[in-house]
């Protein structure tokens, strides 16, 4: 795996632990639709492609992405239908699955 591609990844896991996982755990709540989630506060919720490293890193061209999917049945579909801290777990689970295992 390219050092680039380890240094995404790394870069999502930071991300999604910062600005997903820990304000959930601080009690806040993630409110809109699926195109505009916000947290309580009005703060737009950074859980887009334009927030994530590996897509400023492959683009549109996803088959490249060692993520490989966000879309139907992927842990990120499933954050986006119910932003909790169990579905924000998981997909930090699957990221750092995505490591080599020399990496974690």
């Amino acid at each position: 795996m390219k050092k680039s591609t380890i240094r995404a990844i790394n870069a999502s896991i930071k991300h999604w632990e910062k600005d997903i996982l820990k304000p959930l755990q601080d009690g806040h709540k993630v409110v809109g639709g699926f195109f505009l989630k916000q947290w309580d506060n009005g703060d737009r919720v950074h859980c887009y492609d334009i927030d994530c490293p590996l897509c400023r890193l492959f683009g549109p061209d996803c088959p490249q992405c060692p993520l490989k999917s966000c879309g139907r049945g992927s842990v990120y579909e499933k954050f986006t239908i119910n932003p909790n801290v169990r579905t924000a777990k998981a997909v930090i689970r699957k990221l750092k699955s995505l490591l080599p295992k020399e990496q974690t």
